[in-house]
């Protein structure tokens, strides 16, 4: 993965639009190791593997950006040029057109923000459910004597026989059998 991958807050993203051409073309071989078998499917797997999405990322990128509201344009930055090329360079990808390019890089953005506040949404769903449970209690743990582990055969000591015992596990089965009988399913 090369350095300036995941893009975490905004402004990574607009520090790759100054990279070298090296990085550039190493950049475009990284999204071509990641694959894809069309520019719908290729588009997620980039965005997924190369942002590190976080709340400034959602509020602060689109497709189309705006100027007014300070959010960045990710059609005009060089990881969209990028996506482009190796979608165009690579040959399980058929070449895609300027149209079916932008749905694609549209749907995984808009996928990718759905998929971070759904995450978020059940984040806070599962804090305040834990908030409002009482604190949690501890098993009693049996010694065992009672829970029918420690059996001395040479002893003679089977342990539970107050509750059944072990020699009473046959006629509880038989009693079981003999209900089951009597159902009609």
């Amino acid at each position: 993965m090369p350095q300036f991958f995941p893009f975490e807050p905004v402004e990574n993203l607009l520090d790759f639009n100054k990279v070298s051409d090296e990085e550039y073309t190493n950049a475009v071989t990284y999204l071509a190791y990641i694959g894809g078998v069309n520019a719908l499917d290729a588009a997620p797997l980039y965005l997924k593997m190369c942002f590190n999405i976080t709340e400034s990322l959602v509020t602060g990128v689109t497709r189309l950006g705006s100027k007014k509201a300070n959010i960045v344009s990710l059609k005009e930055t060089r990881f969209a040029a990028a996506c482009e090329d190796d979608m165009s360079e690579n040959e399980n990808i058929n070449e895609p057109d300027k149209s079916t390019f932008a749905t694609a890089m549209t749907k995984a953005l808009k996928n990718i923000k759905e998929e971070y506040r759904h995450k978020k949404i059940k984040r806070a769903a599962t804090n305040a459910d834990l908030d409002n449970q009482p604190p949690r209690q501890r098993r009693r743990l049996l010694d065992a004597v009672y829970n029918g582990a420690n059996v001395d055969f040479e002893e003679g000591d089977y342990g539970n026989q107050e509750r059944g015992g072990i020699e009473n596990v046959g006629a509880q089965w038989e009693k079981m059998d003999k209900i089951q009988a009597t159902r009609h399913f």
